[in-house]
């Protein structure tokens, strides 16, 4: 086996044509390394945390996995759909594939391809192969201004305008840290918080709305797309951050991991989503990052931004979150909790 080591990014979803059961086939893959059961994706599959596609509206999904290897290790995939009586023994399994990672150059960063056909549908899988130094996102912690509740989009237009001033003073706090500490996030959290405050308007609403938990987590997705229900990669167990008002989720001291998303494919998007059991999830916020924005940051440290753009413009207009993030050339065959 080589000592060679590199991360396998499960990377999008494609459904060219569903199993025809329902509107949507609900997707997850049980996952295997080195002969070895690894677990599923979605996290928790048997509690419905699953990815719902079909070949028309919710044709592309992102998966989001990163598995850390050796070169040489292979890992073996079954994509499978979910009973609709959450009887495990009754699911449709679609198709079985393998990724050998040595069945490509060690250096190779391009895009393969992995299919899965049966049970009348027919899956793409794309993933790569990363042991470079690639351009990336790092996404470090999380903060609730204000859990959800209702206000008016007057109100969302008046916090977004004073979006980058609270970028510009978090960063000037951070300063060319790549992976500040958690004290440190925690004070540019406060200091963003406090450009956001100078709102008159957004100081009155936040004396007066009603408190709540939200039920958080993260999500991947296309820009614009509205996200599936759940399956989403933070937390990875399938569960849910519990947010209060002035409360955060810093990732390095909960998981010794940040997140990451390489930028050279294309912009990457992320969304904050909060769980409801008895309708849709809704959208807290989301962001994206591209390329032009990577250069721009490149030579910066970490910064701050309040979430004022909603994938789904029905819900979630009430709620103020806080995203900590970094650009930096990530060397994706090290863990992610890099320094540099």
């Amino acid at each position: 086996m080589s000592d060679k080591m590199l991360t396998l990014k499960l990377d999008e979803l494609i459904c060219n044509k569903a199993t025809g059961e329902s509107g949507h086939d609900e997707i997850y893959m049980k996952i295997w390394v080195d002969g070895s059961y690894w677990g599923t994706w979605p996290s928790n599959a048997d509690e419905s945390n699953t990815f719902d596609m079909n070949d028309s509206d919710d044709k592309y999904k992102k998966v989001s996995l990163d598995l850390l290897l050796e070169y040489g290790d292979y890992v073996k995939i079954e994509l499978r759909e979910q009973d609709k009586k959450g009887n495990p023994d009754k699911d449709e399994v679609i198709g079985q594939n393998y990724i050998y990672t040595n069945s490509v150059t060690y250096a190779d960063t391009s895009t393969h391809n992995s299919k899965f056909i049966g049970e009348n549908a027919n899956y793409d899988l794309n993933w790569r192969i990363l042991s470079q130094k690639i351009p990336s996102l790092r996404v470090l912690g999380i903060y609730c201004q204000k859990s959800s509740s209702n206000c008016n989009q007057a109100l969302i237009e008046n916090i977004a305008s004073v979006a980058s001033d609270a970028a510009n003073a978090a960063s000037e706090f951070i300063g060319e840290m790549k992976t500040p500490k958690a004290e440190i996030i925690s004070e540019s959290f406060a200091i963003a918080a406090d450009a956001v405050m100078a709102v008159a308007a957004v100081a009155e609403w936040l004396a007066n709305a009603i408190e709540g938990d939200d039920d958080v987590y993260l999500q991947e997705t296309w820009d614009g797309q509205q996200s599936t229900d759940g399956a989403g990669f933070c937390p990875g167990n399938g569960q849910v951050i519990k947010l209060n008002d002035d409360e955060e989720f810093i990732f390095m001291p909960e998981y010794h991991n940040y997140f990451r998303f390489p930028l050279d494919n294309g912009p990457v998007t992320i969304e904050v989503r909060e769980r409801d059991k008895l309708k849709h999830d809704i959208s807290l916020g989301a962001f994206t990052v591209d390329m032009d924005d990577y250069q721009k940051m490149i030579d910066k440290g970490a910064t701050v931004m309040v979430l004022t753009k909603y994938q789904d413009r029905n819900g979630g207009q009430g709620a103020i979150y806080h995203i900590c993030y970094s650009c930096a050339l990530e060397d994706w065959s090290l863990p992610a909790n890099q320094d540099a």
